[in-house]
């Protein structure tokens, strides 16, 4: 079965591509952070890059098993550790 054809993968991918669609328009206007916010926008921003890694993984997964489990499990720390961070903001 290749799964770039199957109906249900391509939706599942057209909803994540989607939604980072949605929260990239949401990044861009946070560029400028309020005085006193830059520190929880430099979290977010790293929050945000890994979060990227993990999307672009979704919708194309690239490389052999053993690198795209890699990237996908340091991208996977590096959210949890930064959406530990951004906890303590909120």
């Amino acid at each position: 079965m290749n799964l770039n054809l199957d109906s249900g993968i391509i939706e599942k991918r057209a909803k994540i591509s989607s939604s980072k669609d949605e929260i990239d328009i949401l990044m861009k206007s946070l560029i400028n952070p309020p005085k006193g916010y830059e520190n929880c926008y430099n979290d977010l921003d790293k929050y945000y890059s890994a979060y990227c890694s993990l999307v672009d993984a979704a919708i194309s997964p690239s490389g052999s098993l053993t690198t795209y489990t890699s990237k996908i499990n340091e991208a996977d720390s590096t959210v949890a550790e930064y959406y530990k961070k951004l906890k303590v903001y909120f």
